[in-house]
């Protein structure tokens, strides 16, 4: 596994997102709390190889089979979004704008 791949998984188990904006990446944190600073820490070092992972379409064994149609995806972006609502305690706005940062990003990956 990639250094990349595992800082990813990591910040998601911290409830960690990654965003872009223009070329800059953001880091968002749980509502209410902080990013770690050895996340942060080791973001910044790895900040180019985090962006080419994130930004590169997943290898065909990772895409879902068969591909995912719109309803797949819109189940998706509301199972995410309550989760991020009832087990992580964010209001529903913020739910749900985190949810579609994650289903975004989670099509780039899988659809060419």
């Amino acid at each position: 596994m990639s250094t990349a791949r595992r800082l990813v998984a990591e910040a998601m188990r911290a409830g960690v997102v990654f965003q872009f904006r223009g070329d800059r990446l953001r880091m968002i944190p749980r509502r209410g709390e902080a990013v770690p600073a050895e996340l942060v820490e080791q973001a910044k070092a790895i900040r180019a190889d985090l962006i080419s992972y994130l930004t590169t379409p997943a290898p065909v064994a990772e895409q879902p089979a068969p591909p995912w149609g719109a309803e797949d995806w819109l189940y998706a972006f509301e199972e995410r979004a309550a989760i991020l609502e009832y087990d992580d305690g964010h209001n529903h706005a913020e739910a749900e704008r985190l949810a579609r940062i994650e289903i975004t990003a989670m099509k780039r990956r899988t659809i060419h």
